[in-house]
C-alpha cells in the first residue's frame, strides 16, 4: 500500500524523450531511490523502535518509553568503551550524534535538488519554440525504415525547425541592439536563436554535475564526517578494512543519553546507554550513496565533454 502510493507520487519524474540516459540517472533514478529510501527509514523511525535504552534498576517499567523518546528527541553521544567517560557537558557535546532524526528529510531534500536541473530544462527549453518531444518522436519513428515515411517525417521536422528559427530570428534581431552575443555563441559561431538550446542544455549538464558534487559534500557535513577527505571515502575505507563502528565512531550502535528526572522537588541526573538500531540501516544506505555519487560524477563529466565535442561544428574539429 505504501509503496504503491510512493510509486504514484513519483509519476511526475517519468523520463521524456528530450534528454539522454545520463540526465535520467540524475533526475529520475536518483530521486526515486532517495525517496524510497526515505520512506523505508521513516517506517523504521516512526513505526518501530529506532532507539532502545538500558534503564537503571531504580527506573520503573513505565519510564522506558518516556526515556527512549527523550533520548531520541534530544540526541545522544558516542564514547569509546576504552576511553574515560567525559564528565564535562561540553566534551560530551563534541561527540553528539544529531543526524539520525533528520535523515528522511535530508533524503527528500536531496531528491528535490536532483530533479531541479531537469525542471529548469523543461521550463526554459519550451521558450525556443521547438517541441523537442515531437522532433525526437519523428526522428526515432520505427516506420522510418520505409523511405516514404522517412521522407515525410524529415519534411515535417524541417518545416517545424524552419518556423521556429524564423520566429526566433525576429526576436534575435530586436534584442541584438540591446545585448551582445554571449561567449557560448561566439565560441560555436552561432547566432543567439540558434544557440539557445545548445547553451541551455550545456548549462543544465553543468547543473547536474554541480548538484551531485554538492550532494556528496553536504552528505559529508550532514553525517559529521567532514574530518575525512574525499567526502566519506574515509568511512568507506574503514568498512573495507574491517574497522568496527566502536573504533571509528561512524554510525555508532551504542550511544549514551543524559536524562534529568525531577523527583520530590529535586532533580536527579541519569546517564543511560542506548542502542541506535536505525544506524544499522543508515550505514549501508549512505555508503551505497557515496559509491553512487562517485560513479555519477564520473559519468556526468564524460557525458558533458561528449556533448561539448558533439556541438563543436565539424569544420572547427577538422581545423
Amino acid at each position: 500500500m505504501v509503496f504503491s502510493e510512493v510509486a504514484g507520487t513519483l509519476s511526475f519524474l517519468q523520463p521524456q524523450c528530450d534528454d539522454d540516459m545520463t540526465d535520467r540517472l540524475h533526475y529520475y533514478y536518483s530521486p526515486s531511490a532517495l525517496l524510497v529510501t526515505a520512506v523505508l527509514i521513516s517506517l523504521k523511525m516512526f513505526g518501530g523502535s529506532p532507539v532502545e535504552c538500558w534503564l537503571p534498576a531504580e527506573f520503573q517499567t513505565s519510564w522506558q518509553e518516556y526515556t527512549e523518546l527523550m533520548c531520541w528527541s534530544q540526541n545522544t553521544y558516542f564514547v569509546k568503551f576504552e576511553n574515560d567517560f567525559p564528565r564535562d557537558e561540553k566534551a560530551r557535546e563534541q561527540t553528539m550524534i544529531s543526524y539520525y532524526q533528520w535523515t528522511p528529510f535530508f533524503l527528500v531534500l536531496s531528491a528535490f535538488f536532483f530533479y531541479s536541473p531537469c525542471l529548469i530544462w523543461r521550463i526554459f527549453y519550451s521558450k525556443s519554440g521547438i517541441v523537442l518531444k515531437e522532433v525526437v518522436a519523428f526522428a526515432t519513428d520505427p516506420s522510418n525504415i520505409q523511405q516514404r515515411v522517412r521522407d515525410a517525417n524529415l519534411r515535417g521536422i524541417s518545416a517545424h525547425l524552419s518556423a521556429a528559427f524564423r520566429h526566433q530570428y525576429f526576436k534575435y534581431n530586436r534584442l541584438r541592439v540591446q545585448h551582445n552575443d554571449s561567449l557560448m555563441t561566439r565560441l560555436f559561431n552561432l547566432r543567439f536563436y540558434e544557440a539557445y538550446l545548445t547553451s541551455l542544455y550545456i548549462i543544465v549538464k553543468l547543473l547536474f554535475l554541480a548538484n551531485v558534487m554538492a550532494q556528496a559534500y553536504l552528505m559529508n557535513r550532514f553525517l559529521q564526517t567532514d574530518y575525512y577527505d574525499y567526502y566519506g571515502w574515509g568511512v568507506f575505507k574503514d568498512l573495507l578494512q574491517g574497522k568496527a563502528w566502536n573504533d571509528s565512531g561512524n554510525f555508532p550502535r551504542i550511544t549514551y543519553c543524559d536524562l534529568d528526572v525531577r523527583i520530590l522537588g529535586t532533580v536527579q541526573k541519569h546517564t543511560v546507554q542506548c542502542v541506535l538500531v536505525i544506524n544499522i540501516f543508515t550505514e549501508k544506505i549512505f555508503v551505497m550513496l557515496w559509491i553512487w555519487y562517485t560513479l555519477l560524477m564520473a559519468i556526468s563529466i564524460f557525458s558533458l565533454l561528449n556533448w561539448i565535442f558533439r556541438m563543436v561544428p565539424v569544420d572547427a574539429r577538422r581545423e
